[in-house]
This record gives C-alpha cells, sequence and structure tokens, in this order.
C-alpha cells in the first residue's frame, strides 16, 4: 500500500467533522458517487450500508491524502459491519477516479433496511453523540496502542 490512500465515504464519515473525530485529522475532500448503489439504513442503527441497486447513486466524500495510521483507525471503527474494496467512484460524468469504499461484508446484508440514510435527520438528531462516541473510540484506540 502506498503512504497515502483515497476514500469514498457515504454515511457518518461524510462529515468533516466526524472524519476528524475518528482520525484526528483533516483531509482534502471533494463530492463524488458511486453509481449502482443507495445508502440505507441499518437495522437499529443510525448510519448506513451500501445496497446495489441499479439506477441509483450513493453520494458521499472522497478523501485524499488519507495516511496509513488514520485508514487503520477507519478500519477498526468500520468494525466488523464492513469490508474495504477498491472501487470506482464518479466525480462527473466525464471524470472518475479510484478509492476505497466500505461495503457490508455478506453476512451482514440482512440488516439493511429499505428506509434511505438521510444527512440532515442525522445531523439533528444523532451527531453530538455519535462525535462523543468518535472521540471516545480515538482515545480508546490511541491507549491500547502505546499499551503494546
Amino acid at each position: 500500500m502506498s503512504k497515502t490512500v483515497s476514500l469514498f465515504t457515504f454515511g457518518s464519515l461524510t462529515l468533516p467533522e466526524v472524519m476528524q473525530a475518528v482520525t484526528g485529522r483533516v483531509f482534502p475532500a471533494r463530492r463524488a458517487w458511486v453509481p449502482g448503489y443507495a445508502a440505507r439504513l441499518l437495522r437499529d442503527e443510525c448510519f448506513p450500508g451500501l445496497a446495489e441497486m441499479d439506477e441509483q447513486r450513493a453520494h458521499g466524500m472522497f478523501y485524499q491524502g488519507v495516511d496509513r495510521e488514520s485508514l487503520e483507525l477507519i478500519d477498526r471503527f468500520e468494525g466488523d459491519y464492513y469490508r474495504r474494496v477498491k472501487h470506482f467512484i464518479m466525480f462527473s460524468k466525464q471524470e472518475t477516479g479510484l478509492g476505497y469504499i466500505y461495503l457490508l461484508k455478506p453476512y451482514m446484508q440482512d440488516i439493511l433496511t429499505q428506509e434511505p440514510w438521510d444527512e440532515d435527520h442525522f445531523r439533528r438528531f444523532h451527531l453530538t453523540r455519535f462525535l462523543h462516541t468518535c472521540r471516545e473510540f480515538r482515545e480508546n484506540s490511541r491507549d491500547s496502542a502505546s499499551e503494546r
């Protein structure tokens, strides 16, 4: 893996304040989408997974210059729900790129609902608590790394 990578996010990590709370870093970012998918809520969660859906687009953020330490933090943050894979990303009809995305693991597909993830709803009802959880996660990750 190179020193830095590009990463497409489609849910809570599209919000720069969440990305910063998880990694402690700010990365250059731009709007992008992945064709053939839609962001749908996971059962009993406030965050989404990607559902394969023809004629849909999963909109999100394309972060560049994500360092290895931050990527490892994001991998742990995403936990058992997702697997990180390289995928085709679109910025416009003419401009495309390649970057990592997090797809639900096959055995997690049954927790995917049909309810679209709504960024405004997330900001209004979940963001404050979610940011606190993200900061705790980063602190705990830093503590366990220093114990090694």
